[in-house]
Order: structure tokens, then C-alpha cells, then sequence
């Protein structure tokens, strides 16, 4: 018995069948009145009315709210807007300094 297959199973065999219709969920431009996430409209709770639209994937209403970001500190900053020397080849090797400093900042309680 074959089994019916998906649209997008035809896309992956054969590229020149990619689907005409597009999905446009508009811009990311509704705010969370919680957390200032920045959401689709189409995101919003189900009970949420469009003109006042209220979040649940972001911050669960309210309920998680993440404290903001210090601040960068002002050595760190300097080498990401400065235009000098140091700073280019800070930028230049900056994924590779994030790659071997990844796992260095790990608590561990060794017993």
C-alpha cells in the first residue's frame, strides 16, 4: 500500500516542484507588553483579541522575565568598535576565541 506523500517530499526529489503559494506571516512587529519581545501577531494567545495581544511563548505572560544584560565591560567594547590594530585582529579571530573559551566558564563541585 503506498503512503500518500507530503508536498514538501516532492521539493526534497526534485527542486523544480517547489510549491507556488507563499507563506508571509507578516513582520515580527508586535511587542510583548511583558518582556518587549519582539513576536508575530499570529503568535498570540488564543484568548488574546489583535488589539491587545498577549504572549505566552516568549515570557508565559509575564511569568519568566529574564533580567536584563550588564553592560559590556569597556575593554571588551573598545575591541568591538574600535577601528585600531588590536581591535581588527580581535574581530578578525573573535569565533575562534568564542570556540576555545566555550566550555572554560562550566561550574563543576568536585566531591
Amino acid at each position: 500500500m503506498d503512503v500518500l506523500e507530503e508536498p514538501s517530499d516532492y521539493v526534497a526529489r526534485d527542486p523544480t516542484q517547489v510549491p507556488i503559494d507563499r507563506d508571509d506571516r507578516g513582520g515580527m512587529v508586535v511587542e510583548c507588553p511583558y518582556c518587549r519581545s519582539l513576536m508575530y501577531l499570529g503568535e498570540r494567545s488564543v484568548r488574546s483579541c489583535i488589539r491587545s495581544p498577549v504572549f505566552q511563548m516568549c515570557c508565559k505572560k509575564g511569568k519568566a522575565v529574564i533580567p536584563p544584560m550588564p553592560s559590556t565591560p569597556y575593554s571588551l567594547s573598545e575591541l568591538l568598535t574600535e577601528n585600531d590594530c588590536i581591535s581588527r585582529e580581535f574581530r578578525k579571530h573573535i569565533r575562534s576565541y568564542n570556540s576555545s573559551l566555550s566550555f572554560t566558564s562550566l561550574g563543576v563541585n568536585l566531591d
